[in-house]
């Protein structure tokens, strides 16, 4: 349980490598598709199967790009 911490969710793009090639996940950009949880282990795409916790997050809000680390450095 963590207590006075403040989290939130983000739609991110996704940058990292695969199979030696750079690799950029979108998000969803609609409501009726929520996307899916890098953290929860499961993903639509088979380029994330593994080797996810790797990639670089960035979130986009309000015009401006945010760098928000590695994903194993954001749990």
């Amino acid at each position: 349980m963590k207590e006075g911490i403040k989290q939130e969710k983000f739609k991110c793009f996704l940058k990292g490598k695969f199979e030696g090639k750079e690799l950029l996940v979108l998000p969803s950009f609609n409501s009726f598709s929520a996307g899916t949880d890098v953290y929860e282990g499961k993903t639509l795409s088979p380029f994330l199967s593994e080797g996810v916790e790797e990639f670089e997050a960035w979130a986009i809000e309000k015009g401006k790009a945010f760098y928000l680390g590695k994903i194993k450095e954001l749990d």
